[in-house]
């Protein structure tokens, strides 16, 4: 049973279409989508807004972006181009650096290995290559998939690497001598042309690997044996459709799926309990958590329609909770044990035999018992005896929802390719995207005696 449902606000990043998402090494996040631009965002009391945009001219999709050991940014793009971006110190303004190299067909996949420099992309055509940052050369892996590798997560600790196959197949690699070590059918009869190309694979740091292994919403956890891959844990989510990317936390203890329909599950792993959830009306192409120690609680994500948004603090709300003092025990609405009497809000006029005389002392009126706060009712009473009679009045705490942010026009999602993008007393403009690909801005006022629509 899940925990607490979580409502999350997504803003527009990218005109449209999937693309790349990761943090950087000092908390901002970069993301890239078809319009061939890669944003820089900072986190500003738990909200993200735009700084900066790198633009290199080249006016391709971007697919993928990584952040390196030294704090640059590695790019894929559609046309096969792999790019490294830098920041100029005395600037402070991002540029292109260098292109590294170009495939021989559509990346799509990518991993970083910080500790050997090696960029490892998966291909379309199926074969995967390193290129090396610190020459640029192409490392070829063998012997090739035989379809598109939709897929590649390097092992945090070992010198091994994992690929996901658009047949099914997951392969288990020996980074060091590009060799298979183990090769396992995880999902029977799938393809990327009718389940798309968004498959799960990921490493916690634990040396756990989460991989999407049904096409009805089933998350398993594998790990390593030096030859084999033993199966573990198996995660469901709700809708039953494909988990399209999941992420394990910086610290293991968590983690984080989307499922192809926009579905959001935060899984307890030591537990296997689903702690907390969201939806979305879109496919979630990527996520990232934030790698900050101190910051390790906040997740981003991109949908297909280029929207971002992030989920603060959202671990936290399950930490505190294994945590509970003895206080926050007594605040249960209903009582653990119904033979224990409680603390009452009131008790019934209790007279004894010291007020035959009706002396009207501190008995004569009744017990008032300390007012507890609303909704304390778990503490046991040494006032009350098993003889005397009590009223007992049962208050149910009151448990505060979030309200849900005020509606921005601005930032509203796509419906039936219409976007509103302004909307007053006088009238609203909407963007429209045509079968062409055109995006065109229509202006429509609600007195038509003074103007007609416009379309631009």
């Amino acid at each position: 049973m899940c925990e607490e449902q979580v409502a999350l606000h997504f803003n527009f990043g990218h005109l449209q279409g999937e693309g790349g998402l990761c943090f950087l090494s000092n908390g901002d996040i970069a993301s890239s989508g078809t319009d061939g631009l890669i944003k820089i965002w900072k986190i500003n009391d738990g909200s993200i807004s735009s700084s900066e945009e790198i633009d290199d001219g080249q006016n391709h999709s971007i697919l993928f972006v990584v952040p390196t050991a030294s704090g640059n940014i590695i790019s894929v793009s559609d046309d096969c181009r792999v790019a490294e971006y830098n920041k100029n110190q005395e600037t402070n303004q991002w540029s292109l650096l260098r292109t590294l190299a170009k495939t021989t067909s559509i990346p799509k996949s990518i991993s970083y290995d910080a500790k050997r420099e090696l960029v490892t992309l998966g291909l379309e055509e199926g074969k995967m290559v390193a290129v090396s940052l610190a020459d640029s050369s192409l490392i070829s892996y063998l012997p090739a998939h035989p379809s598109a590798v939709l897929h590649i997560a390097a092992h945090p600790t070992q010198n091994i690497l994992a690929s996901f196959c658009d047949d099914g197949t997951l392969r288990i690699w020996d980074s060091e001598t590009r060799k298979v070590l183990c090769s396992e059918t995880v999902l029977p009869s799938f393809s990327s042309s009718v389940h798309g190309n968004g498959v799960a694979l990921d490493w916690s740091v634990h040396g756990q690997l989460a991989v999407t292994s049904s096409l009805k919403g089933e998350l398993a956890l594998f790990s390593w044996d030096s030859s084999y891959l033993k199966k573990g844990t198996t995660f469901q989510n709700n809708d039953q459709t494909i988990v399209s990317c999941a992420k394990f936390s910086p610290d293991g203890e968590f983690l984080c799926a989307a499922s192809r329909e926009g579905e959001i599950l935060l899984f307890d792993v030591s537990t296997n309990e689903t702690v907390r959830e969201s939806a979305h009306d879109t496919n979630l192409s990527c996520m990232a958590w934030n790698p900050t120690p101190q910051e390790n609680h906040q997740v981003v994500f991109l949908d297909s329609q280029g929207q971002l948004a992030l989920w603060d603090n959202c671990i936290t709300v399950k930490i505190s909770k294994n945590k509970k003092t003895k206080e926050d025990n007594k605040l249960s609405s209903i009582p653990s044990d119904p033979s224990k009497k409680r603390v009452l809000k009131r008790v019934s006029n209790i007279i004894d035999s010291d007020d035959e005389e009706m002396d009207f002392d501190e008995d004569s009126v009744g017990t008032i018992e300390p007012t507890a706060p609303l909704g304390c009712l778990d503490v046991e009473s040494p006032d009350i005896n098993d003889d005397d009679h009590v009223d007992r009045f049962y208050r149910p705490a009151i448990e505060q929802t979030q309200m849900q942010e005020a509606f921005q026009v601005g930032c509203a999602p796509e419906h039936k390719q219409k976007r509103c993008l302004s909307w007053t007393l006088l009238g609203m403009i909407v963007s429209t995207l045509e079968e062409t690909g055109n995006r065109m801005i229509d202006i429509t006022l609600n007195d038509n005696s003074k103007s007609q629509p416009k379309r631009m």
